[in-house]
């Protein structure tokens, strides 16, 4: 398990219109980058930190940060769905 409290927050990204719910830090940890994937999961905006439900954290490992930036925007934009 990753140890979360190593981890800089590089970036945040925002859903909008029907993903207004969701929300997506990524953080570097170490070498790597991380991903926290959000979703209110209630149809309402998500404001003010932290979020409030953690759906996923994604490893990044091996990959840049422009990868765990385009993870995040896919999130965000609902590209990658929930799995239920």
């Amino acid at each position: 398990m990753t140890k979360k409290l190593n981890r800089e927050h590089y970036h945040t990204y925002y859903g909008d219109d029907e993903y207004q719910n969701r929300i997506a830090f990524v953080y570097k940890n170490g070498s790597n980058f991380e991903v926290d994937l959000y979703d209110a999961n209630q149809g309402e905006p998500t404001t003010g930190l932290p979020p409030e439900k953690l759906y996923k954290t994604l490893d990044m490992s091996g990959h840049s940060e422009q990868y765990a930036e385009d993870a995040a925007e896919n999130w965000v934009l609902g590209i990658i769905e929930r799995e239920e």
